[in-house]
């Protein structure tokens, strides 16, 4: 990337995760990438923060990158999350406000998507992407 010198994208976000299917653990590292969100319906929501530079802009970063894991219990939500939905926590936190029974992740991001339509009167210039892990 360095080598590259690109001249209108001088960096890159990233984010690298495994989830162990057995153990229900996911495992990641972040690359300047806004941090992870966690939702559980009787702890609420949490940014998981960590340390994690963008990529290309520095040669200097190797070992920078922190390595994070979290169990998802019973009903855990995991939230991976591009800069294009910066309101991904708050957003998380109104939905379980008025959840009765659980947070839906399907629900939860058909809600999202609406709120991002209905906030954007042009199309988006950045990009929106969520990944999203529930423990059944």
């Amino acid at each position: 990337i360095l080598d590259a010198r690109l001249s209108e994208c001088q960096f890159v976000t990233a984010v690298y995760a495994v989830y162990d299917e057995r153990k229900r653990v996911v495992t990641w590292s972040r690359a300047g990438a806004p941090y992870p969100v966690s939702v559980e319906f009787d702890r609420g929501v949490t940014e998981i923060r960590s340390e994690g530079p963008m990529l290309g802009v520095s040669s200097a970063t190797a070992g920078a990158f922190a390595v994070c894991s979290r169990n998802l219990g019973d009903g855990a939500s995991l939230f991976f999350h591009t800069d294009g939905i910066e309101s991904l926590p708050l957003l998380a936190e109104r939905h379980l406000s008025t959840a009765r029974r659980g947070f839906n992740v399907h629900r939860f991001l058909d809600s999202a998507r609406l709120h991002l339509q209905d906030a954007t009167a042009e199309p988006a210039v950045d990009d929106v992407t969520v990944l999203a892990l529930q423990a059944a």
